[in-house]
């Protein structure tokens, strides 16, 4: 991910990271350490899917106004569309880990649900590839804020594909602000799933 220039590919790999950290709550519970961690697990999930949805329909908005799938597409575009360049930034925080987003609190959960559990090398697993992860993501901000546009041309959005753009982004900040209110709703529909966990963890 660190020398990939294809955004598609990059957010393949971001995917496989991803996924890595989802598979920390289900891991710890079957190996007994730790209960409720289903909870954590469904948070990440509807995080990672609003980042991820959000930030994969402005790629494919930047990728048809500028002809490919490259890193470079990405230049300047706070300078040819402002408020979709503003959004892909709440994508890649939240991708990131970092505050005010709904990846932060689910990195966060995830975190203190394996430190509780003693996994601390599992801890330190995720917070070095997190922090080597900032590199990539925010070469997606370097080129929109710090590279000039090779298109002088504005990109445009369709409506649909914006809605979907900022409804994904709105909410991947509400969950950043305001977590309780979602994993309370996680915690009393799915108890039943997380008693299973805690049984199967004992």
């Amino acid at each position: 991910a660190l020398r990939q220039v294809n955004l598609k590919r990059l957010m393949a790999l971001s995917g496989v990271a991803n996924a890595g950290y989802l598979l920390v709550p289900l891991g710890i519970s079957f190996k007994g350490y730790h209960t409720s961690n289903f909870s954590e697990f469904l948070f990440y999930l509807a995080v990672y899917m609003l980042m991820n949805i959000g930030a994969f329909a402005v790629i494919t908005v930047v990728s048809k106004a500028s002809g490919n799938d490259e890193l470079n597409g990405f230049a300047g575009l706070y300078y040819r569309a402002p408020w979709t360049a503003a959004a892909m930034i709440v994508f890649v925080l939240s991708l990131a880990g970092l505050p005010v987003t709904g990846g932060f609190f689910g990195k966060l959960f995830i975190l203190l649900g394996a430190a509780q559990s003693q996994a601390y090398w599992i801890v330190a697993v995720m917070v070095a590839t997190s922090a080597i992860s900032y590199y990539f993501y925010f070469g997606i901000v370097r080129q929109m804020f710090m590279r000039s546009a090779t298109q002088d041309t504005e990109v445009p959005v369709p409506v649909t594909t914006g809605v979907v753009i900022w409804l994904s982004a709105v909410l991947t900040v509400a969950l950043g602000i305001v977590p309780g209110p979602v994993l309370g709703w996680i915690n009393e529909h799915f108890s039943v799933v997380n008693d299973l966990f805690t049984r199967i963890g004992s």
